[in-house]
């Protein structure tokens, strides 16, 4: 028993590691700040929308549906992004 837990344990860091890297695997988020450790995912959307974003080569996903009609503001112009 103990080592089909450690395998499902594996399996589902696995599938962590890889969420929010293309659209399909987009990681569900609610209101507040999101981060990820490394902007490595392989597909790159397109048309790239940022004016300072033609030489992209990675991005991160994420999907987010409001319980509200309203506006919404996304940035990454945050301290930690240098």
């Amino acid at each position: 028993m103990k080592k089909i837990t450690f395998i499902l344990f594996l399996l589902s860091y696995s599938f962590q590691m890889n969420a929010q890297d293309t659209c399909l695997t987009a990681s569900v988020i609610g209101p507040g700040i999101h981060t990820v450790a490394v902007v490595d995912g392989t597909e790159i959307p397109d048309p790239i929308c940022a004016p300072n974003g033609a030489g992209a080569s990675a991005g991160e996903w994420y999907s987010y549906t409001p319980t509200i009609s309203g506006a919404a503001t996304i940035t990454t112009d945050l301290p930690v992004n240098t």
